[in-house]
């Protein structure tokens, strides 16, 4: 990848094993996600057959088996075959939309 391609103001992590988290959307509900790449800043999910995701849309993605969660923002969407990937940005944790509310 070359540099002037990357949209993230960190460096990306790559997984070296499959690591599922649960996503939910307005959209589609609650759905299992493959996460492909992570920065502190965004994550990149491939989910089983969605569609109806915009820009701008708010995902909550929750780690199974933990207690953490994160808010974030739909950066892109770009659905191929049965899957869709998704590029979002982090917005911040769950925990903290829960105490402001």
């Amino acid at each position: 990848m070359d540099i002037h391609d990357e949209r993230r103001s960190e460096a990306r992590s790559t997984l070296h094993r499959t690591w599922n988290v649960s996503v939910d959307s307005e959209v589609f509900g609650s759905r299992c996600a493959q996460v492909l790449d992570y920065s502190p800043s965004g994550i990149k999910l491939c989910l089983a057959a969605v569609s109806g995701l915009e820009p701008g849309m708010r995902l909550t993605i929750h780690h199974p088996g933990t207690s953490s969660s994160y808010v974030a923002t739909v950066a892109w969407c770009r659905s191929q075959h049965r899957t869709t990937t998704v590029g979002a940005e982090l917005v911040e944790t769950a925990a903290a939309v829960r105490q402001a509310c």
